[in-house]
């Protein structure tokens, strides 16, 4: 870091005066609305308005119009280039630009075109706001704002014209959030209209907070219970063989009956028949089920267990030779005759 001293507090009146900033020109029925930022120079005495025959450094008509920072211009549209200029108190009519009492141009253009198709997506205490960028060259940032009614215009945030989106954080659960943007061009003029305005209501998702058995738990009894546990109450109707599905590996699709604890909102399956031994069970829970509020599970739920299995009567051989077909393709240990022992398959 460079700290260097002296400097200044204010502009230099010895130094040229600078130009104005902010320039805007905007459609007034017939005429042009030129407003611009003040000048900060204590010898600033008044502004012109060029235009008509820009050569790039000349215009064919001036308005001298003193010391303000606006002014309607007749006769123009648009579409024709003007310029403003501030001059200094040693301005004479002579030659000021080029000895520094009077600035160079500062063109006015149009303020550049807000955002579009404004978006918002909820969360857990956050909305995150999406938008399709300005049509406008030179886009230096977005300002958001947001109230939490409508129309929203508390300026909460602005970030990089390069970005599309904005998440809102620390929000209340509950509580809508209305939300409009705007674009600033390199001039620093904004936007005259704002975006679309949207609104949301952030909350807290509906989704799983524990199952039993737990995520590949080894050595469960066959015949188990299977049970998951949410965050809100649950909406029993939406609960069957579509949306807490059970599938086993050797013995498929296994169905059951369904009961809700609405106390420790626990939805529980008693499979109508027992697993095999060893084999892994998996469970999903799809996004067809609902809280009672009608909030859908923010996202599928899967999880696996592996069933016990049971000590067996086989005495293994110190070597066993088995005659199979050329080219055996796999082994597996599977119970096929339903006596809790498992079988050679090749």
């Amino acid at each position: 870091m460079i700290t260097y001293s002296p400097y200044l507090t204010s502009p230099d009146t010895a130094a040229p005066i600078s130009s104005p900033t902010r320039m805007v020109k905007r459609d007034a029925v017939g005429s042009v609305f030129l407003p611009w930022a003040a000048n900060l120079e204590s010898d600033l005495t008044g502004y012109k308005v060029h235009y008509g025959s820009p050569t790039g450094y000349s215009f064919s008509n001036s308005v001298d119009i003193g010391n303000v920072t606006n002014y309607i211009l007749s006769g123009v549209t648009l579409s024709d280039t003007i310029a403003v200029t501030a001059y200094d108190i040693n301005a004479d009519g002579t030659d000021d630009q080029v000895e520094g009492h009077e600035s160079w141009f500062s063109y006015a253009n149009p303020p550049p075109e807000s955002p579009t198709s404004l978006t918002a997506t909820v969360g857990d205490q956050q909305v995150t706001v999406d938008w399709t960028a300005s049509v406008s060259p030179g886009i230096l940032r977005y300002k958001v704002y947001s109230d939490t009614s409508s129309p929203a215009s508390t300026l909460i945030d602005s970030v990089s014209g390069i970005s599309t989106s904005f998440i809102h954080t620390g929000l209340q659960n509950g509580t809508t959030y209305y939300y409009r943007v705007t674009a600033v061009d390199s001039n620093l003029i904004e936007s005259d209209d704002f975006s679309n305005e949207v609104n949301a209501t952030p909350f807290k998702p509906f989704k799983v907070v524990s199952v039993n058995p737990a995520q590949n738990a080894l050595n469960i009894s066959k015949s188990t219970d299977i049970a998951a546990t949410f965050n809100y109450d649950v909406n029993p109707a939406t609960i069957d063989s579509t949306t807490f599905v059970v599938h086993a590996s050797q013995t498929g699709l296994h169905r059951g009956t369904y009961s809700y604890n609405a106390g420790t909102k626990t939805v529980t399956l008693d499979p109508r028949d027992d697993f095999a031994v060893g084999e892994e069970v998996s469970v999903t829970l799809t996004t067809g089920i609902k809280s009672a509020g009608g909030i859908t599970l923010i996202n599928p739920y899967t999880w696996a267990f592996t069933v016990e299995v049971e000590d067996g009567s086989g005495i293994f051989a110190e070597q066993v030779t088995y005659d199979v077909e050329p080219n055996p393709e796999g082994i597996t240990l599977v119970d096929l005759d339903g006596d809790a022992d498992q079988d050679l398959v090749v």
